[in-house]
């Protein structure tokens, strides 16, 4: 049996099937709760200031819920796929109609999770494992920060590539590098 995840941002509405709610990890059900929530706040802000602190708590919010940046047996729905002649790939993972998770030109999908890729249709679901963006020396993107000294206290823990505040907010695509990925029997 299906659950409906709606996530409703003020410029529509997006109802979500997702699997079995057995098969959807608590911490990405959180995750998402989380983006909804702080999307909400963010649309009810009285005016652009307050509106303005409210990616900054998400920020907060998402580091509380993801001291360690791996995630295990995630679901999701494949949004686009990009091989690599060198056998490397790109992978956009969509999560619940509104959030993805994206690979990075900088971490490329590895070859073996390249070959499976090939196995997938748009639309496919996946079950996947990965880590919230890493850099190349291994250390999350607020440990980089923290070390180059651009970043003060708790930063971000999860890397949303976002021109827009708006975007950031309705539509977040987070930097993520995908460790395995399997067909969601």
């Amino acid at each position: 049996m299906a659950t409906l995840r709606t996530f409703a941002p003020a410029f529509a509405l997006v109802t979500w099937a997702t699997t079995a709610s057995a098969e959807m990890p608590n911490d990405e059900t959180r995750m998402i709760d989380t983006f909804a929530e702080y999307a909400r706040k963010y649309d009810n802000a009285g005016n652009a200031i307050i509106q303005s602190r409210v990616p900054q708590e998400l920020d907060k919010a998402l580091c509380d819920l993801f001291p360690n940046p791996h995630v295990t047996d995630w679901t999701g729905k494949i949004k686009y796929v990009d091989l690599n002649p060198d056998g490397t790939g790109g992978i956009v993972i969509n999560l619940n109609g509104n959030i993805t998770l994206t690979s990075h030109q900088e971490r490329p999908v590895k070859p073996a999770i390249a070959q499976t890729l090939e196995t997938f249709n748009i639309g496919s679901w996946a079950v996947f494992s990965g880590n919230f963006y890493v850099t190349k020396s291994g250390q999350t993107i607020a440990q980089w920060a923290r070390e180059a000294g651009t970043l003060k206290g708790n930063g971000p823990c999860v890397d949303i590539s976002r021109l827009t505040e708006s975007g950031r907010m309705h539509e977040p695509s987070i930097i993520f590098e995908f460790t395995s990925l399997a067909h969601l029997r």
